[in-house]
């Protein structure tokens, strides 16, 4: 019989193992690439690196297993070495406990005799970016230039005596390009380079490094980049590019007369369609190659010469991405499928290595040969949960907008969908504006969280997303908060008019720009419920004045804030503050350099001020967007609970999660924790122990007594279906060991005394659980149950997980 697949929850989506950074080695035989995996002992998502071989049913075979991440994997031209950018201490070096290592080339001998990967660069403030030289004597690489000694001497001593004043703008330090050999490790300096320095790419013939740059540095002149080359031998430098618009991405001719590069079709506006140029490395005037293309050029590294000197593009069209390539003045699909492409690497074959997934399906890696028709799996990375978790059926949608426009979507089901059944809709609104929902499947694909939960997910396309052509591209120039939120309100029409939407239970949820529309929605409807808002702008004077891209505003609004003051109002969220009454949770990272915290710590404190139901959950450590696993199981929870709170049967709550205050009976409940936990004299293999930890709290005016047995606690597995369960026992720590009381014969008396009634009496238990895991409801007497997520057991031959898991 075949086993009943799980729901999807929020730890499992967290678990999907990602693969990316593909490199093929010169040979076309072998693939070098990532994998991305929560770290839950280090609360981080790691990445370690593997080889696998093409036509081969070997498992792809892991290659570096540091503590530290490493990334940017690239072949030697002669196949023996495998380099990639690491941080990880030195072990031939002194130890120097002040000092955290800083990212490094690293090579590992790839020839067949084995080795440990060694260190080649020793740059000061460590490598941002490399190449090989053809010849596979060595690389060349970009470093920032180091403080010089006596100033680095007196920096220090300022910073032991925190004197440590900060200057805006400064100091300021050059990015330099760089040459070491593999004989002998010796570093020479070909460039003394500039501020803005960012991307550079060595020429086929080995003689000239080409890069990109905007000399000044400054995050915000990204729309001020262009094309240099410098000679590795006599350091000689030519401007190849000069006029408006960025330009990016610098990938050389196969017999070196030419350089690429992507810049956007109108030079003043870099979110429209960006273009693949051709320039002349003797002098002549850049050529737009993909004048006639009607799709978006997509990804950051996407364009690639084979061997032949054909050229690739990777494209987006709508909610999928594809690879092209240039035949005879024709831009010809050589990959293109109902899926989204993560990652792409072109062999000098012309065959393809490729990240894939579908709605349904998640990442692995895949090849495809230069004459192919069909593609190999090269990974089997999601084996194990491909087979554990059922993801809830995806679609494509459309639907014309008020003015006629076509907009696209992602749509996702319900987990059990039934037709002619209405659902809670939630209207998932992405970044940009010029970025897009793909049908992709993968650790941010939240939509899939929310689907199991019972609820309908749009992910509109809204004007302003990439992957529709220009015009689409840059239709909400003046225009923010206008079309696109047409779009978004027509969309939800739509879900209802077709009977799949309850109209009476909608919700939305936003990230970046996506939180902006979330932000400008609620405050022109009522007709969502409840909204979730995560580092969305709110003020557009605000964030002009914190971002370190202030010029998104000039670009979108036409001008600065003192020259077009009423339009900046006019779009600004912050304007329409007291029509919001929808229940909104905020959600920002305290780092957050792009749309600054202040966005969301002005929003909450209006509304909180006004009376309106809002709540604000700030990260440290987390920038424009959430990183840390920890953070990103909160977030996601909490917004399940917020939905919950504000949706769920438009009464009283019959399910509550981790973390959530439960009132009952005068009583206060709060279920922190539940982990996954081992004890001494218990083997790990033969016991599954999941430990939960709550808190009790009388808010009653009389002092009362409650007490707990273990019939009053339960366990019952809700997916797959199970009988509860009460505690086998209770934890405790002796002599420095955690061990495990059983038995069933204790009893736990809360009686807070005069002066400590306010205080929270802590209680942990703990149970027996099954290998195949699932959604488990804890039940305490007859308070509302708190839904847990239990991951099922790891197949055996798995790297054993250390520490404390968090269900």
């Amino acid at each position: 019989m075949a086993k009943r697949r799980q729901k999807i929850t929020p730890r499992a989506l967290l678990e999907i193992k990602t693969p990316g950074d593909v490199q093929v080695a010169p040979d076309g035989l072998r693939v070098a690439f990532g994998v991305s995996e929560a770290s839950w002992d280090d609360n981080s998502v790691t990445q370690h690196l593997y080889v696998v071989r093409v036509g081969d049913d070997a498992e792809a075979r892991q290659v570096t297993r540091g503590t530290d991440s490493e990334g940017t994997p690239r072949w030697s031209p002669d196949g023996k070495w495998l380099a990639f950018l690491c941080s990880r201490d030195d072990p031939e070096a002194a130890f120097d406990a002040d000092e955290d290592p800083k990212q490094q080339v690293w090579l590992l001998p790839m020839d067949g005799h084995g080795g440990e990967a060694e260190k080649l660069s020793d740059a000061f403030e460590g490598v941002g970016a490399y190449e090989w030289l053809p010849d596979s004597s060595g690389i060349a690489y970009l470093a920032q230039e180091p403080r010089p000694k006596p100033v680095q001497a007196a920096f220090d001593d300022q910073l032991e005596r925190k004197d440590d004043a900060v200057v805006e703008r400064f100091e300021k330090f050059r990015q330099q390009i760089w040459r070491v050999d593999v004989a002998g490790k010796k570093a020479k300096l070909i460039h003394p380079g500039d501020y803005g320095i960012g991307e550079i790419a060595v020429s086929p013939d080995g003689k000239t490094v080409a890069f990109s740059t905007n000399t000044t540095g400054e995050v915000n002149d990204y729309h001020k980049s262009d094309l240099w080359t410098v000679e590795i031998e006599g350091g000689a430098t030519r401007q190849l590019t000069d006029g408006p618009g960025g330009k990016y991405h610098p990938v050389w001719a196969r017999d070196s007369s030419r350089v690429f590069y992507v810049s956007p079709l109108d030079p003043e506006l870099s979110y429209s369609q960006p273009n693949l140029f051709a320039v002349p490395f003797g002098g002549g005037t850049s050529v737009n190659l993909t004048e006639d293309f009607p799709h978006d050029l997509t990804g950051w590294h996407g364009v690639w010469v084979d061997e032949a000197g054909r050229l690739y593009v990777l494209a987006a069209l709508g909610t999928t991405t594809a690879v092209f390539r240039l035949e005879n003045g024709a831009w010809l699909p050589v990959l293109q499928n109902d899926e989204h492409l993560h990652d792409v690497h072109i062999a000098k074959s012309g065959g393809i290595a490729y990240v894939a997934s579908t709605g349904i399906d998640v990442p692995e890696l895949f090849w495809r040969g230069p004459e192919a028709k069909q593609s190999e799996t090269l990974t089997d990375l999601n084996g194990d949960w491909r087979t554990t978790y059922a993801p809830s059926p995806v679609e494509s949608v459309s639907w014309q907008s008020p003015d006629g426009t076509t907009v696209e979507g992602v749509l996702t089901y319900p987990y059990g969908y039934e037709e002619d059944k209405k659902y809670p809709l939630v209207v998932s609104l992405h970044g940009g504006p010029h970025g897009r929902t793909v049908q992709a499947l993968s650790p941010y694909t939240e939509a899939q969280i929310y689907a199991a939960e019972g609820w309908a997910v749009l992910s509109p396309n809204y004007r302003g997303s990439e992957g529709y052509g220009s015009e689409f591209c840059v239709a909400n120039q003046n225009d923010l908060g206008g079309g696109d939120a047409a779009d978004v309100l027509a969309g939800i029409d739509q879900a209802i008019s077709e009977g799949l939407a309850d109209p009476n239970h909608l919700a939305v949820i936003g990230s970046s720009y996506g939180g902006y529309l979330v932000n400008w929605l609620i405050g022109h409807t009522d007709r969502f419920h409840a909204a979730i808002s995560k580092f969305g702008i709110f003020s557009l004077v605000t964030d002009f004045s914190n971002s370190q891209a202030p010029r998104w505003e000039t670009e979108y609004l036409g001008g600065y804030p003192w020259d077009r003051p009423e339009l900046y109002a006019e779009r600004s969220p912050s304007t329409y503050l007291q029509n919001i009454h929808t229940p909104v949770l905020i959600m920002h990272g305290d780092d957050d350099p792009n749309t600054f915290v202040a966005n969301s710590q002005e929003m909450y404190q209006a509304l909180h001020l006004l009376g309106r139901p809002v709540e604000y959950v700030h990260y440290p450590r987390e920038g424009h967007g959430f990183a840390e696993p920890q953070h990103r199981l909160d977030e996601i929870r909490r917004g399940l609970a917020w939905f919950d709170k504000y949706l769920r049967g438009g009464g009283e709550r019959t399910v509550y999660r981790t973390n959530e205050k439960i009132i009952h009976g005068g009583w206060e409940l709060t279920v922190s924790s539940a982990t996954l936990e081992t004890y001494a004299g218990r083997p790990e293999e033969t016991r599954r122990y999941v430990e939960v930890a709550l808190t009790l709290r009388d808010l009653s005016d009389t002092r009362r007594t409650l007490t707990l047995r273990p019939a009053d606690l339960t366990l019952t597995r809700v997916l797959p279906p199970g009988r509860p369960a009460k505690p086998v026992g209770l934890p405790i720590s002796s002599l420095g060991q955690k061990v495990l009381a059983e038995g069933t014969g204790w009893s736990f008396a809360f009686s807070p005394g005069k002066d400590d009634r306010a205080l929270s009496a802590p209680l942990a238990a703990t149970f027996r659980v099954t290998a195949a895991g699932g959604t488990y409801h804890f039940a305490l007497k007859d308070f509302p149950p708190v839904t847990l997520d239990v991951p099922p057991e790891e197949k055996k031959g798995n790297e054993e997980k250390k520490g404390e898991e968090s269900v």
